[in-house]
């Protein structure tokens, strides 16, 4: 038996079945999935049961389904060195002060300057001498994402670097004041609320809040979550989108526009009060309004 020959017709075999394997355990489910949602028909479909309701999307809808699980956060124990850096060189005052839960939080004042730092390590940081007026100039979201970028750099010493730009429905729009926000991701998906926000007026800034929160990793099993098609169509039975509909259209409106549903995630705190982020799909209203939905069980957890 030629044994060389033998050999090399084991591993081709052995090769096919790992490359059948994995299509029916990796590929074909990925494939089945993303099938699920529908083809060009059933998404027009989905499209036109909201143009029905008066509901227009502006994006296409994303028909690849999520597979995701719990995020596990943590909060940074370094933020006070943000207020140490923000005032350096100044003679600022300190108070530190209790509140009815207990907590303490810190306030840092220098002239028109001021910031405070919470308990949970939330910082605040807001300029009273810079005021929004009929005077205050125009100036683009690109202008603005300079000053912003700035700011972080030469008076907090934060990176951007790890952080994703949230997408605007101003871009390209003149307005005297401009908020830039930057948020942290996982696998390339938003944690909507881990951010870093600043809003600039002219060419300063006005006011920037960090959020202490980072993240640690997946916590749980990783599981499908509920595709984007069936979270629009549970907005037709949601009693609080089918009012803001019905005020748009008091307003003369014809429609309630979508501007973009998007995958990510949202941080709340566990019955063990620890700091976790739960997948979701945000629904965000074309007047900036955002509405959240549980990816995972398609309710709604919240707007804002």
């Amino acid at each position: 038996m030629n044994w060389s020959r033998a050999q090399t017709v084991l591993i081709v075999i052995f090769l096919v079945l790992n490359g059948v394997l994995g299509y029916y355990n990796f590929l074909r489910p990925m494939h089945l999935m993303e099938a699920s949602v529908g083809g060009d028909v059933a998404i027009a479909a989905v499209r036109d049961r909201l143009l029905e309701e008066k509901i227009t999307l502006l994006q296409s809808i994303p028909r690849q389904i999520p597979k995701a699980s719990i995020l596990q956060l943590k909060a940074e124990t370094q933020m006070s060195d943000y207020l140490d850096r923000l005032f350096s060189g100044k003679a600022p005052q300190v108070l530190q002060t209790t509140g009815h839960d207990g907590n303490v939080f810190t306030q840092v004042q220098s002239g028109e300057e001021n910031a405070i730092l919470s308990a949970s390590g939330l910082l605040t940081y807001y300029n009273d001498g810079i005021h929004l007026t009929e005077d205050s100039p125009l100036i683009s979201y690109d202008f603005a994402q300079s000053v912003a970028e700035r700011f972080l750099k030469e008076r907090l010493q934060l990176s951007i670097f790890g952080l994703s730009l949230q997408s605007q429905w101003n871009l390209g729009v003149l307005s005297s004041s401009q908020t830039v926000q930057y948020c942290r991701s996982f696998n390339n998906r938003p944690v909507f609320d881990l951010s870093v926000e600043v809003t600039v007026v002219g060419d300063q800034v006005r006011q920037c809040t960090i959020n202490p929160l980072r993240i640690v990793g997946e916590i749980g099993t990783v599981e499908w979550m509920t595709p984007a098609s069936n979270i629009l169509l549970r907005m037709l039975e949601d009693d609080y989108i089918l009012a803001l509909r019905d005020q748009k259209l008091l307003q003369g409106e014809n429609w309630l526009v979508v501007k973009e549903i998007q995958f990510g995630y949202f941080s709340f705190f566990n019955s063990e009060q620890i700091a976790e982020a739960k997948p979701v799909w945000r629904v965000m209203f074309q007047d900036q309004q955002a509405v959240y939905y549980d990816a995972m069980t398609a309710k709604r957890l919240f707007h804002g």
